[in-house]
């Protein structure tokens, strides 16, 4: 997705002022600001229209390959935690099986001492 940043310079590199680019785009200066201090973002369409006006196909491929790089990790993250997740119930299940199997030799050891 474009930055702020992004817009901005790309704006100036191509000479428009905030009002042309809005008159541009249909949206108003104030829209055009917004975006750029990163205050809101453009909508799908309007970003679209935003590269092309701009200049800025480069840019929306490298975004494209930043974007799949960025799902791969939070999947991998995902991944992880979830891992960590089941592992962590694995641990406490054998925990639990551990003080019911001491529990049960305690009675038995009990009950052996009771009967002789």
């Amino acid at each position: 997705m474009l930055s702020g940043k992004q817009i901005a310079e790309a704006r100036k590199r191509k000479g428009l002022t905030q009002e042309a680019l809005a008159a541009e785009l249909g949206v108003s200066r104030q829209t055009i600001a917004k975006w750029e201090q990163e205050i809101s973002t453009p909508s799908v369409t309007n970003a679209h229209r935003l590269i092309d006006i701009l200049g800025l196909q480069e840019m929306e491929n490298k975004s494209s390959a930043e974007d799949e790089g960025n799902a791969r990790t939070i999947c991998k993250k995902r991944l992880t935690k979830r891992l960590l997740i089941e592992l962590w119930a694995v641990y406490v299940g054998i925990a639990f099986l551990c003080f019911f199997l001491l529990e049960l030799w305690h009675c038995f050891l009990s009950l052996q001492y009771r009967l002789s």
